[in-house]
């Protein structure tokens, strides 16, 4: 398991580079801009997804710890208090 951290992490500079070489036409002759379009469009979609699911993964993780509001649902014991017919 510690072997494929440590793979994964040394494998981020190596996908970087990769990247950049597509990204400017490192021996493909020059810049292709169809290729350059898809790698940020694509750069872009994923790291919006990943933003949005860290937030949600966020949010699950803190929500818990402490006795929080849901955004228009009121406090918790209201809630609690509703559903009791209090």
């Amino acid at each position: 398991m510690q072997n494929a951290l440590v793979e994964l992490f040394e494998s981020i500079p190596e996908m970087i580079q990769a990247f950049a070489d597509i990204a400017f036409g490192v021996g493909a002759g020059g810049v292709d801009p169809f290729q350059l379009t898809l790698l940020l469009s694509g750069s872009l979609f994923v790291g919006i997804s990943v933003v949005f699911f860290g937030y949600l993964v966020f949010g699950a993780l803190v929500r818990p710890l402490g006795n929080l509001p849901t955004p228009g649902r009121g406090h918790r014991d209201r809630r609690e208090e509703k559903f009791r017919g209090n």
